[in-house]
């Protein structure tokens, strides 16, 4: 058994899952389920083995009967993603509690989805995908399923009370927020936050929205 098969295989043991054993048929690791019972015919304990599926150094655990996930590799996120997070959570600091207060049921979702079309107007069923690409710094869990959307957006938008409160909030504020919108086009494969979108030069070449705000 190679080495990373063995680190594996204590992991599991030590998260609690116990009689795993590992396999080996030539380059191949497969991962059983092994117990022993008594058997009375013979008088003594026969072991038992259950096949659980097939352990690949590059993906993992592949359950019985499927394949690996090789389009669902995890992939590192980039620094931006930290930084643009960062930023955004920063500017929406003063908001937050009003959002908690005026929309209790809502205001994760609310949040979120301020956060993310801060970058440009996002479709509601990408809007998860945004989200999970930035450093999650609040650690919020909200519900991005695009049908729980439409109906976050469509009761606030009958609640002109929670509206009118955040609003006349906003404007007792004695600062002023100024920024700036801009592109940059890449056709790198690597930069995974470019893609094709709206821009004044009608340019079909894949971007990265960014903001620079000023506050004064």
């Amino acid at each position: 058994m190679e080495s990373w098969a063995k680190d594996w295989l204590e992991e599991q043991r030590k998260a609690g899952k116990k009689c795993l054993e590992i396999k080996v048929r030539g380059d191949c690791h497969y991962v059983y389920n092994s117990t022993s019972i008594y058997d009375k015919k013979i008088k003594k304990g026969r072991k038992v083995s259950v096949y659980l599926g097939k352990l690949d150094k590059e993906y993992g655990f592949i359950p019985k009967g499927e394949k690996p996930k090789i389009g669902m590799k995890s992939v590192p996120r980039s620094i931006t993603d930290y930084g643009n997070s960062m930023i955004l959570h920063n500017m929406m600091k003063e908001l937050k509690p009003l959002l908690e207060d005026n929309f209790p049921e809502h205001w994760q979702e609310l949040y979120a989805m301020s956060i993310v079309r801060v970058n440009g107007h996002t479709p509601l069923k990408r809007i998860k995908d945004y989200w999970e690409d930035l450093y999650n710094i609040e650690g919020l869990k909200p519900n991005l399923n695009p049908s729980n959307l439409s109906k976050v957006l469509r009761e606030v938008g009958l609640d002109r009370f929670g509206q009118n409160e955040i609003f006349s909030y906003l404007k007792t504020l004695d600062t002023q927020l100024v920024y700036d919108l801009s592109t940059c086009f890449s056709r790198s494969m690597n930069i995974l936050q470019a893609e094709k979108g709206y821009n004044k030069d009608h340019i079909q070449v894949p971007q990265i929205n960014f903001t620079l705000p000023l506050w004064s």
